[in-house]
């Protein structure tokens, strides 16, 4: 199967109503789609299912772009899954923070919140966002190597 055909099966998918379904095919989606195709990940960040919005938050800074046109509005969606009340999307998005600083040598800008949401995280009750949160300002804190 090609990507082109992957792509439209993702794109199925995540229109599906099982939600265990539409997270894997914004997984799927988050890794070989194109720019074309963040409209639907970031639809699907607000939706009621956490392991849905959780699958969007991990997708959503798939992209190589740190500075494309789309990319700075995505990010402000995915940002919000550091304050969603749900544990794993909170973990999704301190996980996929690693890529944006990998890509652009920093945090998110996001005026100073972003280093204060994952220094809120880093005290949350659940401990896997805490470790993400704790890990991820440890290599902001170090700098380059």
């Amino acid at each position: 199967m090609g990507a082109d055909h992957q792509i439209a099966f993702f794109l199925r998918e995540s229109a599906r109503p099982e939600p265990e379904r539409r997270a894997a095919a914004l997984k799927g989606l988050g890794r070989i789609g194109r720019v074309e195709h963040a409209g639907v990940l970031v639809v699907a960040a607000g939706d009621p299912d956490l392991r849905v919005r959780a699958a969007a938050a991990l997708s959503l800074l798939g992209g190589d772009d740190p500075d494309g046109e789309h990319t700075r509005h995505d990010l402000r969606r995915f940002l919000r899954g550091l304050d969603d009340p749900h544990e794993a999307v909170r973990h999704q998005a301190a996980l996929g923070l690693p890529r944006w600083a990998e890509a652009t040598g920093s945090l998110p800008p996001d005026n100073g919140r972003t280093g204060d949401r994952l220094t809120a995280l880093t005290e949350d009750a659940s401990t896997r966002p805490r470790q993400a949160a704790t890990r991820l300002l440890g290599v902001a804190d170090s700098g380059p190597p």
